[in-house]
């Protein structure tokens, strides 16, 4: 069984990292301009995210464990479809809020569920819902 932390680090990478690849798919559909700039700083983000949840892990001996190849599949066909008649800053912001949300209660899920962990282990998964919450009232302003 895995400890609190490992579970908590793992789970904080697993959000990080679709974020990350959500946010990339999405980027060649939107424009260069300021909205396309936006996408580009979120992906950054989750990337610095992944990374961090990432050498913790290993510090601990543990390997994170890359989101299923099928279900990333599965998004990257699903935004696909979801962009092929309507890609416009508002409908990408809004792909993107739905996304952070539904990341944002995986995460207060698992951080409830490993209450017990490090403090530090904590307070990244507090600074990636911070994120997701910050990204989702910026994006608010794509939405028409």
């Amino acid at each position: 069984m895995m400890n609190k932390d490992a579970e908590l680090l793992s789970a904080i990478y697993k959000n990080a990292k679709t974020g990350y690849h959500s946010t990339d798919a999405l980027l060649p559909k939107a424009s260069q301009g300021k909205f396309g700039g936006e996408l580009r700083s979120c992906r950054d983000q989750y990337q610095n995210f992944a990374k961090d949840a990432s050498q913790r892990l290993q510090e601990m001996e543990l390997s994170p464990k890359e989101p299923n190849p099928l279900s990333r599949l599965s998004m990257q066909v699903g935004i696909a479809a979801n962009t092929m008649l309507d890609s416009s800053p508002s409908h990408l912001a809004e792909m993107m809020i739905n996304g952070s949300t539904m990341g944002i209660i995986d995460l207060e899920k698992r951080l409830k569920q490993c209450g017990e962990s490090d403090p530090e282990v904590q307070r990244l998964g507090k600074d990636l819902l911070e994120f997701e919450q910050q990204s989702i009232d910026r994006l608010k302003g794509y939405l028409r």
